[in-house]
């Protein structure tokens, strides 16, 4: 089976938090991360000179540091922005986590990526359950408004597609997309997808349970289908 480089991108809307909410929020979805699979273990926090510098225990001082280093700054006085938020950038042997919380501003999504993951390198990550998984830690720690797991491939293929144009508010396409209850979508949905109810928080719509791959049309074509479909129900 070819390559797939696959990711986990989440995005949600102006939320104002400080610092020490952020890195809390951050503390418990590694915390979590880790008892999905041990390799989400062992990070590394990047600064912006691209120095790594391992993230020790207790990690929230660690992080706090790193989310303060991380603000966007003035250009002419270089005095933080604080309705920008904060950004952490962490590594490890398996993939990168980049983070981008704490925002108030309508018009910039907060967000979280996690990839790639490598199917070559890390093909017990990319499954079905552990896909899952990760992204249902991710909404019980971040509570975000959407998300997708995808691949480059995917992307790459879908490019000139509508459902590649991105934008606050919209849905992206992948093999399974992430839809917040804050969206207020129907009960009953004209998709043909796995669901699975994240209690309190939303919904995961998985396009097929077979490890996605952007090189079998009829998983594009799975795709495609629940991304249309969920942005016709988003409307």
């Amino acid at each position: 089976m070819p390559e797939q480089s696959y990711w986990l991108q989440f995005y949600w809307s102006a939320r104002r938090e400080d610092v020490q909410q952020c890195a809390l929020r951050i503390d418990g979805l590694l915390d979590d991360l880790v008892k999905v699979r041990s390799e989400f273990d062992n990070w590394q926090v990047v600064d912006r000179s691209l120095r790594m510098r391992l993230l020790e225990t207790p990690r929230v001082p660690q992080l706090t540091e790193a989310l303060l280093a991380g603000r966007n700054c003035d250009e002419i006085d270089g005095a933080p922005i604080p309705d920008l938020g904060f950004r952490v950038h962490l590594c490890n042997s398996a993939t990168r986590v980049e983070i981008f919380i704490g925002s108030y501003v309508k018009r910039i999504s907060n967000t979280l990526i996690i990839g790639p993951i490598k199917s070559s390198l890390h093909i017990g990550l990319c499954d079905l359950a552990t896909m899952q998984a990760i992204s249902k830690v991710i909404v019980e720690h971040l509570d975000p408004d959407d998300g997708v797991v995808t691949t480059d491939e995917y992307r790459e293929l879908t490019f000139d597609f509508p459902e590649y144009a991105v934008g606050v508010g919209r849905l992206h396409s992948g093999w399974m997309i992430y839809v917040s209850k804050r969206h207020g979508l129907p009960s009953t949905l004209p998709v043909d997808a796995e669901v699975e109810d994240i209690a309190g928080h939303g919904t995961l719509f998985v396009a097929t349970r077979e490890r996605f791959t952007a090189d079998r049309p009829e998983h594009v074509a799975s795709a495609r289908k629940l991304w249309a479909g969920l942005t016709k129900a988003k409307k």
